[in-house]
């Protein structure tokens, strides 16, 4: 017992021992291919066998247990009681030489990757079996060849297994198919890296004298593996196959995957389809197109359908199923299976697909899909599919006022093939019954009334008196059960039916179980007419009908099988589905009343119509692509003769147009044009009145592709038209693009100085700032943003020097960041830029783009010019030189310039490509963080003391690519410089300082000689004859201090006298206070 790690990508086959080949897929048996035995082989007769590969597998056959994960490959029997996986014997020898081939090959089984891919012939072509392993090599003398090897089973699944080597035919995906006429087989193979990366499929047939080489198809977008799958149907039965071609890496924002479509012709040249050219897919990263197959005619309408794989959708993989049509393939698909829907452990949904073969033997194609990241082979079965048609007619084609009813004629039938449908018939007991000339059922003696063992084909059900049944017999009866409901006169009630079986009875919506068969089968059915609501009779009477399938659908969940089955099988291969595009309809009749026509009851009208587009105006005006989202169609209905009872005006919108919305009056179909019908009064009566009808058409994908807007309007009635010149009106709108882009950039900071002092640094982080700004109404689908910057100094023989550390730049387009493409390795910063510090970067870059309007000048270190080396529409920018233009630049004997056309200057170029351009979104904003260090550009600068430099920024309009525009006048370059200031510490002259030294002794005998000295009561006072130093302020307080002094004097010699105090005592006294 071991578990197989790993399911092939390829490595998917459906094989039955008694198919016929013959589709929507409803149902699954989900085989866990992870949790297999291995027990051996069990032939078992009349079996259904999915064949699974397990490409990394360990074999327990015979001397490949000593090998290293060869691959393997599993039968895996679904019918009961069989249903077990058992590994398939294919090579039970071990590293050997390979017989009959001698020494020229030696086995190296290890990691052949055995099983990783396998096909199946049709029975009518021999039913055999090849399963490969590409992975095989030959030791040839200790020299690895890896080349492959295949091994052909036949049909009875016998131990008798065809060994080729080598496998040596080139074509990463190969196939097959009469492209070019019936009588010739071409073959195609594919390169997905060839032709740049773009990839290529080439067509050739095989003569007598080799390969002859046919022609060539090649993928759009580089690295989107155009090629990766192939796939060969006649999608639009014209008898020559048709190439599908997967592109899985293709991306419109994140590997979405895309495939292509290539049409037979007897031309000798594919044929591009008139739509649905390519189908893109719809999810990020789910690569869409990873496989592809031919599922034949799926639904059997005569149309090959196929099957796409995207097996990373949504981390788990889905398919999608699309079907043929007489133009191609339809671009929506009918049907969509995720792989989470089917079971929640499946992983890698859709990487492969077998060869659809009806295993369940009901007429309509089963096909295996591959889930290889959790180890899974889920086999898909299919229902019939059929159409239900219907139709509503009148016997009157006029109602009169005074009519009471009116009869209807009401037909269902079916469009399908081999609907065959389970029934358990019953018959009259004791009566012979002749059904349909197929077949007589006897119910013998009246007792049970059974037909035991008898198989009766019918085309219909007998009724049963007794409710007999007819135990055993097993009916298959070609005809559905259908729901029929008929909706009358929905929306002014004016009528009602009765059922048979009560009269009394009044429906304004009939339902009625029918069953029906490929033969129209009708029913006559009697309206009655409400007498109470004659005064409505200016408004048609109308009816609807719809029908849907009767059968219960029952849950079918998956069955999985491994060593032991879990689950229950409740699905029925034979119940039928409605086709997922003309399944579910509805017809309508309309019945309109006859009144004011005249003694002849025939009315002769004569219609006309004016249409304008408001906007745009009459007939020949052209409209700017983008100016508005919508435009408003005014038609104009008028009546010059008797009344026109159902009047109708009729639309056809040629892509991209199409509604905004649709009226309630109005129906639309949808084709390759869009057609609008609209009813307009009921009836129209002649007057000076006209009827008016506005339709409001979308605008929003109309791109510069097309050169006019077109438009059909036609009005017609149920009346007899007397004049048809002036019922139509051709509208042909002119498109013009009015729309240009130019960019704009600025330095955060124009200016740096630096101080040669010990503590200053010589690193300086800087940022330029650049914005592209779209003007105009239309729209601009991509526009590429680049930026050249200086980032070495060229020296002759010596290696170049890095000067600048360019940091990741920012692009962002409002909330979205943009992503950038260069070559170059960015620094790593400590801490990210604050996006919010550049806050005033909208003035800066208004305040520059202002000034380029009015006069076209470069300003604040800024230069915007005319790019004639890179217009807007070439491949590459070029780095042009701006210094005869650009004003303010500083003197060039004492620059040193850095900017790309520097010829001692190697430069690095950044690309950013911005996202649709409208007139909501008109901008997008690049922030080029840069770091320079000047120390490092000492010795290139000789004896210069200012460093200017420059980066340019370039922008070209991408996409569409065929843009013109007459607004294309605007500049598509810009050059955004920042200086740099070295001040030198200067020493100070000897002169200089003594004359300093001199003029300090001068003004000192200058103050000295001003002084004057006098003396005054002792003590020494000195003046300024200008007054400076004179103290008045200081005599006024001496004078207080001896008035004090004497007045405390007197009053200690009074107490002293008083106290009898000594003359000594005293006298100390006034010692103290002196």
């Amino acid at each position: 017992m071991r578990k197989v790690e790993y399911v092939a990508t390829e490595a998917l086959a459906v094989k039955s021992s008694n198919t016929t080949y013959s589709s929507p897929m409803t149902s699954l048996v989900l085989t866990d291919s992870s949790q297999l035995t291995v027990d051996g082989f069990e032939k078992l007769p009349e079996q259904i066998m999915v064949l699974v590969g397990a490409p990394r597998g360990n074999s327990s056959i015979g001397n490949q247990r000593n090998i290293a994960e060869p691959g393997l490959v599993f039968t895996c029997s679904l019918e009961k009681p069989y249903r077990r996986c058992e590994e398939q014997e294919l090579d039970p020898t071990g590293n050997e030489r390979s017989p009959p081939y001698g020494s020229i090959y030696f086995d190296h089984k290890d990691g052949a990757w055995i099983g990783g891919s396998m096909d199946i012939q049709t029975p009518e072509n021999g039913g055999r079996v090849s399963v490969c392993g590409h992975r095989w090599i030959n030791d040839f003398n200790q020299d690895y060849l890896m080349i492959g090897v295949c091994y052909v089973l036949p049909p009875d699944s016998s131990t008798v297994v065809d060994k080729l080597l080598p496998l040596v035919e080139p074509g990463y995906q190969v196939n097959s198919g009469r492209f070019f006429g019936k009588d010739v087989l071409y073959y195609v193979s594919s390169a997905p890296r060839a032709a740049c990366y773009k990839g290529m499929v080439i067509v050739f047939k095989m003569t007598s004298n080799g390969m002859t080489f046919k022609t060539k198809k090649e993928g759009t977008v580089i690295g989107e593996y155009f090629g990766a799958s192939l796939a060969v149907a006649d999608i639009t039965n014209d008898g020559l196959d048709d190439l599908i071609v997967g592109a899985p890496i293709f991306s419109k924002h994140y590997e979405e995957g895309r495939i292509y479509i290539f049409h037979g012709s007897t031309k000798g040249e594919f044929n591009n389809p008139i739509v649905g050219e390519t189908i893109d897919g719809y999810s990020p990263g789910g690569r869409f197109g990873s496989a592809i197959a031919s599922l034949g005619d799926l639904d059997q309408d005569g149309f090959d359908d196929i099957v796409v794989g995207a097996p990373y959708e949504k981390d788990r993989g889905a398919i999608y199923i699309y079907n043929g049509r007489p133009l191609g393939l339809t671009p929506k698909y009918s049907q969509r299976i995720l792989a989470e829907e089917v079971h929640p452990v499946l992983r890698g949904f859709g990487i492969s697909f077998s060869r659809p073969t009806d295993i369940d033997d009901n007429k309509y194609n089963d096909v295996a899909v591959g889930s290889f990241l959790s180890g899974h082979a889920v086999l898909l079965r299919s229902r019939p599919v059929i159409s239900l048609g219907m139709s509503l007619t009148s016997t009157t084609t006029k109602l009169q006022r005074e009519d009471q009813s009116f009869n209807v004629s009401v037909c269902v039938w079916y469009k399908g093939v081999n609907i065959l449908v389970d029934k358990v018939g019953v018959v009259q007991g004791g009566v012979n019954i002749l059904v349909d000339k197929v077949g007589v059922v006897q119910g013998g003696q009246q007792r049970g009334c059974s037909t035991r063992g008898v198989n009766i084909l019918v085309d219909k059900v007998g009724e049963c008196v007794c409710r007999c049944s007819t135990r055993g017999v097993n009916i298959l009866v070609d005809k559905v059960d259908v729901t029929r409901t008929l909706i009358i006169d929905r929306n002014f009630k004016r009528g009602y039916v009765s059922s048979p079986d009560k009269i009394l009875d009044k429906f304004a919506v009939y339902v009625k179980k029918i069953s029906v068969g490929k033969m129209i089968s009708c029913e006559n059915i009697t309206v009655h007419l409400d007498q109470t609501k004659t005064h409505r009779s200016l408004d048609a009477f109308e009816m609807a009908m719809n029908c849907t399938l009767s059968y219960i659908e029952v849950p079918v969940s998956p069955i999985i099988v491994s060593s032991t089955v879990q689950g229950e099988d409740h699905f029925d291969r034979k119940l039928p589905v409605l086709h997922r595009h003309y399944g579910e309809r509805e017809e309508s009749l309309t019945v309109p009343y006859a009144f004011d026509c005249g003694e002849d009851d025939v009315c002769h009208s004569d219609l006309s119509l004016v249409c304008e587009l408001v906007g745009v105006g009459m007939n020949g005006a052209a409209y700017v692509i983008g100016s508005s989202d919508s435009l408003e169609l005014v038609i104009h209905v008028t009546n010059k003769e008797e009344p026109a009872y159902v009047t109708e005006v009729t639309v056809i919108l040629l892509r991209p147009l199409q509604l905004t919305n649709l009226l309630a009056r109005c129906h639309e179909t949808r084709n390759v044009s869009t057609t609008v019908t609209c009813r307009l009064d009921d009836p129209l009566r002649a007057s000076n009145k006209h009827s008016e009808l506005r339709l409001t058409l979308d605008t929003r994908d109309v791109t510069n592709t097309i050169q006019n807007l077109h438009i059909n309007v036609t009005v017609s009635t149920k009346s007899v038209e007397t004049k048809l010149d002036d019922n139509s009106q051709n509208l042909i709108v002119p498109l013009l693009t009015e729309a240009d882009i130019t960019i704009t950039g600025t330095s955060q900071d124009v200016e740096y100085n630096y101080f040669k002092k010990q503590s200053d640094s010589t690193v300086f982080i800087f940022h330029h700032i650049y914005e592209v700004q779209k003007y105009g109404k239309s729209p601009i689908e991509e526009v590429e943003v680049e930026f050249l910057i200086p980032l070495f100094y060229k020296e002759d023989g010596k290696k170049d020097t890095k000067i600048l550390k360019i940091y990741q730049p920012k692009g962002y387009q409002y909330d979205t960041e943009l992503i950038y493409n260069s070559d170059i390795k960015f620094d790593k910063e400590e801490s990210s830029p604050d996006v919010s510090s550049f806050s005033d970067v909208d003035s800066l870059v208004a305040e520059r783009t202002k000034r380029w309007t009015q006069d076209y000048q470069g300003i604040s270190h800024t230069i915007v010019a005319n790019n004639e080396g890179a217009n807007k529409g070439t491949d590459s920018s070029q780095c042009v030189d701006l210094q005869n233009v650009e004003t303010n630049l500083p003197p060039s004997n004492r620059t040193f310039f850095l900017n790309c056309s520097s010829s001692y200057v190697k430069y690095a170029s950044i690309k950013f490509k911005t996202e649709r351009l409208t007139w909501t979104q008109t901008s997008a904003r690049f922030i080029l963080r840069l770091e320079l260090d000047l120390a490092k550009l000492e010795k290139f600068m000789e004896m210069k003391d200012i460093v200017y430099l420059s980066t340019q920024g370039h922008v070209k309009i991408t996409q569409p690519d065929n843009y013109n525009s007459s607004m294309n006048t605007r500049p598509d370059l810009v050059q955004v410089s920042t200086m740099f200031r070295i001040n030198e510490p200067r020493k100070v002259a000897k002169y200089i300082i003594a004359l300093s030294i001199i003029a300090g002794i001068l003004l000192i005998l200058f103050i000295v000689t001003g002084l004057i000295k006098t003396a005054e009561d002792g003590e020494i006072e000195v003046q300024i004859s200008a007054g400076f130093f004179k103290r008045e302020k200081k005599e006024e307080l001496k004078q207080l201090m001896s008035t004090e002094a004497a007045d405390e004097f007197n009053y200690r010699e009074t107490m002293a006298e008083h106290k009898g105090a000594t003359k000594y005592d005293v006298q100390e006294s006034d010692d103290e206070v002196n």
